[in-house]
This record gives C-alpha cells, sequence and structure tokens, in this order.
C-alpha cells in the first residue's frame, strides 16, 4: 500500500486543496490493476490526516477491494449510508460505502441524475467525497461505468499506469471523458511497477562482473548506500 504522505499522494492532495469548489473527486483508469483503488484510499486517508471529514466510495463493482466492517447509521430509502469500511492487503478502515454489497444502491447509481443527487446529500455531512470507479474497459450494463461517476463528480484524475497504457490510449480516454462531460483536471502516472533507479544501475553495474570483478563490488557498494538514490522522484 502507498503512504498518504508519500510524494505522489501529496501532489495529488494539493491539487485537489487549491481546486477551489473541489469536494468530490473521481480516479478513473482504462483498465483494471492500474492502482486506482490503492489510490482512492492512500488519498482519502491524506484528506483525514488534514482534518477534513471524508467519505470514500467503492464503485468498483468488477474488481472490489473493500467490505463494510461496520454499520455507522440506519438505512434509509435515500442514499447509501456511510459506514466503517474495511480493505483487502491492507489493516486500514476508513468511513466509507461498498456499493458492492448493497444491491439497492447500485441499481439506482444506474439511472441518471441518483449519483450526483446522492452526493449533494454527502456533501452535508463530508467536506471531501472520494470515488474509486471501475476500470473504463468494464462497459457492461451491470456495471456502474466509470463515465457516469466522473460525470457526477466535481473534478476526475485519470490513472495511468508507466510502462502500461499506451498514448493512443490515454487520448481514447481523455476523449471518452470529455465526451460525457466529465472534468478532468489532472494526469496520475503510476509508476510502482517500474525498476527504480537503484535497481537500474546495479543491473547496469553487473555487466562487468565478470571481467572487472573488483570494480563491480566497488560501485555495488557505492549504490546500496547512496542515501541520494533512495529518495522519491
Amino acid at each position: 500500500m502507498i503512504s498518504p504522505y508519500s510524494q505522489q499522494i501529496d501532489r495529488m492532495y494539493r491539487h485537489l486543496a487549491d481546486s477551489e469548489g473541489c469536494r468530490s473527486v473521481a480516479l478513473v483508469a482504462g483498465c483494471g490493476g492500474d492502482g486506482v483503488s490503492t489510490l482512492a484510499l492512500a488519498l482519502a486517508q491524506r484528506c483525514l490526516h488534514e482534518g477534513r471529514r471524508t467519505l470514500l466510495v467503492d464503485m468498483n463493482t468488477v474488481d472490489p477491494c473493500s467490505r463494510t466492517v461496520m454499520a455507522l447509521g440506519s438505512a434509509n430509502n435515500k442514499a447509501p449510508v456511510a459506514s466503517l469500511i474495511g480493505f483487502e492487503h491492507s489493516d486500514a478502515a476508513i468511513t466509507g460505502i461498498s456499493t458492492v454489497e448493497n444491491e439497492r444502491a447500485r441499481i439506482n447509481l444506474r439511472r441518471d441524475g441518483t449519483l450526483r443527487a446522492y452526493i449533494e446529500m454527502w456533501k452535508q455531512q463530508f467536506d471531501v467525497i472520494v470515488f474509486d470507479t471501475n476500470a473504463m474497459e468494464h462497459d457492461e450494463i451491470t456495471d456502474i461505468r466509470a463515465e457516469r461517476v466522473a460525470r457526477a463528480c466535481d473534478q476526475t484524475l485519470l490513472v495511468v499506469r508507466a510502462n502500461h497504457t499506451s498514448e493512443d490510449q490515454v487520448l481514447a480516454m481523455t476523449r471518452k471523458l470529455d465526451r460525457c462531460g466529465a472534468t478532468l483536471s489532472g494526469m496520475v502516472i503510476n509508476d510502482r511497477s517500474m525498476p527504480r533507479l537503484k535497481e537500474e544501475l546495479k543491473r547496469a553495474v553487473h555487466r562487468i562482473d565478470g571481467f572487472m570483478p573488483w570494480l563491480h563490488d566497488r560501485l555495488i557498494s557505492m549504490i546500496d548506500r547512496s542515501r541520494l538514490l533512495d529518495l522519491e522522484i
């Protein structure tokens, strides 16, 4: 899991904090596994740490990673009620809504205007609402489409996986978001699967091990001791 205080999350939070009137944000990506759920959780945690009342809404019905831990209110016939939700591969628990567990909510959310009305209700209780979404490649009629969520939110952040998402795919996603009326305010490059500079340097140095082992060992030792190479860029 990514730290809420990593440089990447810090830039995302500052971007939203500096955007006047932005209280709801959707994180979207083209394919599953691009890191939307991880980034959404970290961003919501950062908002909480900054003293902002935050609601995380998990609308990833295709590959959900949240579950309800404890109800925080009684159900009603209006918007889904916030609960304490937990996550796979994390000990974190946060105030949120797991739509995958609420069949009625999933049906209602596929209707035009419903999500926007829900957001206005949630804004009465929360300062920030962060949405995890299905990948844009999933467009089955039973899915809650990412574009529908993006259109209802104040802003949208597009998550792109480095060394995986092509330029053509990015252009296609931005056009799709534009056509649906979403406000695309930024792009997040998820480079967690990319090798770090330290690993790349060591891999290059290993090439001289066979004929200059003394230099190989010295360079490897220097790389391992370097604090500069441990810093995030």
